[in-house]
């Protein structure tokens, strides 16, 4: 977003990237931060606290917390004290090394996730292989089978099994004869008493 600030054109980082520590109140009226964006673009004080949240977000990052300090300062701010700006250099670097690290550790978790879904790639490759072969062997069985079909007379014939006194059923799905004989109505005997 642009503003115009003394005839000219600037951008809220052009404005106050280097931005000295300030404090910040729940208040809006209390807030050193706001009251200081407020007389820069001259606006109203909720205009600056919209600026201010915007310059504060991770993704713009124009302003910055500094924790040991409990203040805000512009993204470039660099103190004066030359002890000061190199403990502040060091924990900048310090944070910077530790989002490092966790960049290096959720790409290696990543990278075992990969490896992961790789190898359960080749599981279901080498599982579609052995079903591939199966329903080839299949077809085979059923091409055998219909060619028994249709000349029985090269063939023995292969009778069905005796189900339970039922007889041979001639049913391929009810071989045993078992649902046959649930379809059957009960003796007299086999009746429940009423």
């Amino acid at each position: 977003m642009y503003y115009e600030v003394n005839g000219k054109v600037v951008t809220l980082r052009g404005l106050f990237s280097s931005m000295p520590p300030m404090s910040h109140h729940r208040e809006d009226s209390k807030s050193e931060v706001l009251n200081h964006i407020a007389t820069t673009l001259k606006c109203s004080p909720q205009s600056a606290r919209r600026a201010f949240d915007s310059m504060r977000q991770p993704k713009t990052a124009v302003l910055l917390f500094d924790g040991n300090n409990a203040a805000w300062h512009g993204c470039d701010w660099v103190p004066e004290n030359e002890t000061d700006s190199n403990r502040m250099m060091s924990r900048r670097l310090t944070n910077n090394s530790k989002k490092v690290e966790q960049f290096i550790s959720g790409y290696r978790k990543m990278e075992s996730m990969v490896q992961r879904a790789l190898e359960r790639m080749d599981e279901i490759e080498q599982m579609m292989n052995a079903l591939g072969e199966r329903i080839e062997r299949i077809e085979q069985a059923l091409a055998n089978g219909v060619e028994l079909q249709e000349q029985p007379q090269e063939t023995e014939t292969v009778s069905q099994p005796k189900g339970p006194d039922t007889g041979t059923t001639g049913d391929p799905n009810d071989p045993y004869g078992f649902f046959a004989a649930m379809r059957q109505p009960l003796t007299d005997d086999e009746q429940e008493p009423s």
